[in-house]
């Protein structure tokens, strides 16, 4: 038994290694690797769409989760959903409209393609299901598989949640930071990661309308953008500095950069952590275990050298331009998108040897599919669950009121530091005095000068208070004594007043006198 788990469960993917120092890897031609594996995995990677008779490219490729199914869609308007193990063909269907973006769903009975106006949903027979008009000119479209949400941004910049169980809208989030370059699901949080024209990549969730975190990756416009399938890194690539570097989403710093010789137009990441770079006719393959950046990271640069590092393989489609890449889960397999159609390269190492049966089976029938789907129905997630760290679902806060002033105090010290870069507003005459704003400074500052301060105020206030009370005892005796005087002096109204001004005061009737 021992023997048989050893053999099925490789825990080291087989990667092409070079024999001596002057033989490198990515001399190995597409030729010379089919011949070097079975027949069968030859074969799949043969598999190849000719479609540059119809002119209706470029096509994008995508899979299924558990790689069994091929959705290829070309820019304007058409689209095929196959089984591309089998060579058979679900759907056909020519839209004549433009598709910017296409994914596919929980299963390949579901695909949502974004159109021209609107994002359109289909079943794997081409029959229209829905469409989702709140969606103007969409661009991208990214599908969260444990949340059952379809993220899809719009070319003004607006991110929207829709529930794909019930058909409504959860959220609709103004990015305000212009139409989005790329898009990128994080698998371990579910956070949809989304590159701006300034540089910066931002992480959204359906429950916050601000991002919850910001990242500025380049000093230009970010091209391309991926998840390592671990979902603690994340690979960017630069359009005007044509680098590609590496992050650290734990402690959101740079790990790993390197240059291209142009900027790439699309990229994505293996289940083993390869990279895959489009850039132009050519496709760049790319190892990122500690390894491999170990013995390519450089300690010292001069100002202004490139650092360009060799790739694992390489590839060329003469005459064409490659629109997206994407590999084929638990296959050695690249399925490659470009303006003639479809091809398949093969990457020894790219696709994870073992599978889980209850969460992707790429042999599963079609009972199987339904029982699958059923059991994801059930477990599907609240959005809520959505953060930078979905850890805290399964933990308990053990001390509530320390961990909130923890959060205030960290509040407090990021809100010191930006008033203290701040600048002073203008204020009118005599309110910019250098000791009126020491006041404004001090406003909120409590220590032991404040609090005499304070104190003395406090004093003074009773005081004034206390003197206020004696005067007004002193007028209401002052007038009772008054009022016991002659009777005939008030005929005319109150004896204190002036007899000049006695007309102008009500006269008693004869009867009160």
């Amino acid at each position: 038994a021992a023997q048989i788990s050893a053999v099925m469960h490789a825990e080291q993917p087989g990667f092409v290694e070079a024999e001596g120092e002057l033989e490198k890897t990515y001399h190995a031609s597409q030729r010379i690797l089919r011949a070097a594996v079975d027949t069968k995995t030859a074969r799949r990677a043969e598999f190849a769409l000719d479609l540059s008779e119809t002119q209706l490219g470029p096509y994008v490729t995508r899979y299924a989760s558990n790689g069994s199914a091929m959705l290829v869609a070309g820019h304007c308007g058409h689209v095929s959903l196959f089984d591309w193990r089998r060579a058979a063909l679900a759907c056909e269907i020519h839209l004549n409209e433009t598709v910017r973006d296409a994914r596919l769903l929980h299963s390949d009975a579901l695909f949502a393609l974004a159109q021209r106006k609107y994002v359109y949903i289909y079943d794997r027979n081409g029959v229209e299901l829905h469409c989702l008009r709140y969606v103007q000119k969409p661009t991208h479209l990214e599908f969260l598989p444990a949340h059952f949400l379809l993220a899809a941004v719009a070319e003004a910049g607006v991110l929207s949640y829709t529930d794909v169980t019930s058909g409504e809208i959860l959220a609709e989030l103004r990015t305000r930071m212009g139409r989005a370059c790329a898009t990128a699901l994080n698998p371990w949080n579910a956070c949809v990661h989304i590159a701006h024209g300034n540089g910066t990549v931002s992480l959204w969730s359906p429950t916050s309308s601000t991002p919850l975190a910001k990242m500025l990756c380049h000093r230009g416009s970010v091209s391309a953008l991926t998840v390592l399938p671990d979902g603690q890194r994340m690979a960017t690539a630069g359009f005007s500095d044509a680098k590609v570097k590496l992050w650290d989403l734990r402690m959101w710093r740079e790990m790993h950069t390197f240059d291209s010789f142009r900027a790439p137009t699309n990229m994505t990441a293996s289940q083993r952590g390869i990279l895959a770079l489009a850039m132009g006719p050519h496709v760049h393959l790319h190892r990122t275990d500690a390894d491999t950046l170990a013995n390519t990271r450089q300690p010292q640069r001069a100002k202004g050298t490139r650092n360009v590092v060799a790739p694992y393989l390489k590839h060329t489609f003469g005459g064409q331009i490659v629109e997206n890449v994407e590999f084929c889960p638990f296959e050695d397999i690249l399925g490659v998108g470009h303006s003639a159609g479809m091809s398949s390269l093969l990457v020894p190492g790219a696709g994870e040897p073992v599978f889980d049966s209850r969460v992707a089976n790429p042999f599963e029938t079609k009972t199987q599919r339904r029982e699958r789907e059923v059991k994801a129905l059930l477990d599907k997630l609240s959005p809520a669950t959505i953060g930078l760290n979905p850890e805290f679902v399964a933990s308990i806060d053990q001390n509530p009121a320390a961990r909130l002033q923890e959060v205030r105090a960290a509040e407090k010290a990021a809100n010191d530091e930006m008033l203290k870069h701040r600048l002073e507003k203008k204020r009118a005459r005599g309110r910019s005095k250098i000791a009126k704003a020491l006041a404004r400074k001090r406003k909120n500052i409590v220590d032991e000068a404040t609090e005499r301060l304070r104190k003395r105020h406090a004093d003074e206030r009773e005081q004034r208070a206390a003197a206020a009370r004696k005067r007004a005892r002193l007028t209401a005796k002052g007038d009772q004594d008054g009022g016991d005087g002659d009777q005939d002096d008030n005929d005319h109204g109150s004896s204190k007043q002036p007899e000049a001004l006695a007309r102008f005061f009500k006269r008693k009737p004869a009867h009160q006198r």
